[in-house]
């Protein structure tokens, strides 16, 4: 697609290319024709929401919004965060499909070694994203993007696919968070200090 857009003088946002080549996952056929439905749309500028409008993918602002709400264990904010998904139509399995991505995203950016261009995006929304993660482990991600596969996978046998996702966010926002050897070490420490006062 990089090729089509240097060969064709087409401006294109390295996220929105990342965004095709992900939803198209692995077939250059479906990737080209994502590309042309975007480019019919927004002309010789693809932009990411130019491509999330047209494939109906949720804003990164309501997965910032969920994540924070997940982290915080707060599940009224969860379903709040919910409904604005529904208030703009997405379809269940492209809102938990969205935050498996997402959070792969995230889990990329708290790698030092991995630049935006590597990732696929912005370096605005690197920054934007290196800033949340503070906030999560990786062994938070990776228990959340377990939780959300074995929801995808329950969906699959729902008679409620609204109870089975909203059901399976409350398990995400109520799981307990990962604490990191160093955090241990200094709350043993000040533990102790506590103790000697």
């Amino acid at each position: 697609m990089e090729f089509i857009c240097q060969n064709e003088s087409i401006e294109a946002e390295p996220e929105a290319l990342s965004t095709l080549a992900t939803r198209a996952d692995g077939s250059m056929r479906d990737a080209l024709s994502l590309f042309d439905q975007v480019y019919a749309f927004s002309g010789a500028s693809l932009s990411a929401e130019a491509v999330r409008q047209v494939l109906g993918i949720p804003p990164d602002e309501l997965y910032d919004e969920l994540l924070r709400a997940v982290i915080a264990q707060d599940k009224q904010a969860s379903f709040t965060v919910l409904r604005k998904f529904y208030d703009r139509g997405i379809d269940i399995e492209e809102i938990l499909r969205g935050f498996g991505m997402y959070l792969h995203t995230i889990l990329y950016v708290k790698q030092a070694d991995f630049t935006p261009e590597y990732i696929g995006i912005s370096a605005q929304r690197h920054a934007h994203l290196l800033k949340l993660s503070e906030h999560i482990t990786d062994g938070d991600i990776l228990r959340y993007t377990k939780t959300i596969s074995d929801i995808m996978f329950e969906l699959k046998a729902s008679p409620n696919a609204l109870l089975t996702l909203e059901m399976g966010v409350a398990r995400l926002a109520s799981l307990d968070r990962v604490v990191s050897l160093s955090e241990l070490i200094s709350s043993s420490q000040l533990a102790e200090g506590q103790k000697k006062k």
